[in-house]
């Protein structure tokens, strides 16, 4: 015949027991709380396609809008990530700020006494500011898994450097001479014919043909330079006159010549190429470190968005 055995914990266990798991149950939904994220709200959302819009100059499509949500849950979960682990303790741009924010507020003591007094108050967490930093230090963290970063292999450089030809490509280099006739001037037509007669007639000199025209503010001997900068001093239509002239056809042949009028936005000019350097690509060793830069950029970029993931993993997603 069995013995059925009865086990009694005495009512004080029994309290002491339920009130652990009780307590246990509190801390598991506050724990449980602490990772869940709110959506952004319709008005955050706006601001952030508002922005966008402002730096690629168009609204951003139905996918691209995706995107940016996406982005704004992944900052927000950084942001929790950063306050969780007090990333912000100790931090000069967040001490700073709370201590302008308590300034404005009237609190009273000493600077580490007031930061405590900020924090205890939670206004640390809600500082824009101080929430884009705190975000921006997570990403750096995020990127920093990248490292130590392999050696990247050469093979693989020199074939970034052919794929990315048309980024090393450089602009025609021109140096000029030019004799200008201000648009101000009434007879500035007749006095172009004038110097072109002289030119052609006469050895003269730099210095003396310039004479024959007015001065200019930039002077009247540039220095070989690429074309871009100078179509900033002349205007395009200066350069489309020059280039057909000379740069266009490689023209050789007319260097050390005097050309034109060539028409820019000041007025006339007579122009002497003196130096020509067709387009030409940068050399493979004169653009490696900004290859290597490019490939380290690249894995920290990948081990951002799986550093983000991971923690992306963590959260629920939540709606204000």
């Amino acid at each position: 015949m069995f013995m059925r055995c009865k086990f009694s914990l005495p009512p004080v266990l029994r309290f002491v027991l339920l009130g652990l798991l009780l307590w246990c149950g509190d801390n598991f939904m506050v724990w449980r709380a602490s990772y869940l994220v709110n959506s952004p709200s319709d008005e955050q959302l706006d601001i952030a396609y508002q922005d966008w819009a402002q730096r690629y100059g168009v609204s951003p499509n139905s996918q691209q809008r995706e995107a940016i949500r996406q982005a704004e849950i992944s900052d927000e979960i950084l942001f929790l990530e950063a306050i969780r682990h007090k990333i912000f303790v100790d931090d000069p741009v967040v001490n700073q700020r709370l201590l302008k924010n308590a300034e404005f507020l009237g609190f009273v003591g000493s600077e580490s006494e007031i930061i405590a007094m900020a924090i205890a108050q939670d206004l640390h967490k809600r500082d824009e500011l101080i929430r884009r930093h705190l975000i921006q230090r997570m990403k750096a963290l995020g990127r920093a898994q990248a490292h130590p970063v392999p050696a990247p292999d050469e093979t693989e450089l020199y074939e970034r450097y052919s794929d990315q030809a048309w980024q090393w490509k450089t602009p025609p280099r021109v140096a000029i001479k030019h004799v200008f006739f201000s648009q101000d001037h009434p007879a500035a037509g007749e006095r172009v014919q004038a110097a072109q007669r002289d030119l052609a007639e006469t050895d003269l000199s730099d210095q003396r043909a310039y004479s024959l025209g007015d001065q200019f503010l930039l002077g009247n001997d540039l220095a070989i330079m690429e074309l871009p900068k100078l179509r900033d001093m002349f205007g395009e239509q200066f350069i489309s006159a020059l280039m057909d002239e000379v740069i266009a056809n490689d023209r050789y042949d007319k260097i050390g010549v005097w050309l034109g009028p060539l028409p820019s936005a000041y007025g006339l000019h007579l122009v002497k190429v003196t130096e020509l350097e067709g387009e030409s690509y940068r050399a493979f060793n004169e653009v490696r470190n900004l290859l290597v830069a490019d490939y380290v950029r690249e894995l920290e970029s990948q081990a951002l968005t799986t550093y983000i993931a991971k923690l992306r993993d963590k959260y629920r997603l939540g709606v204000q």
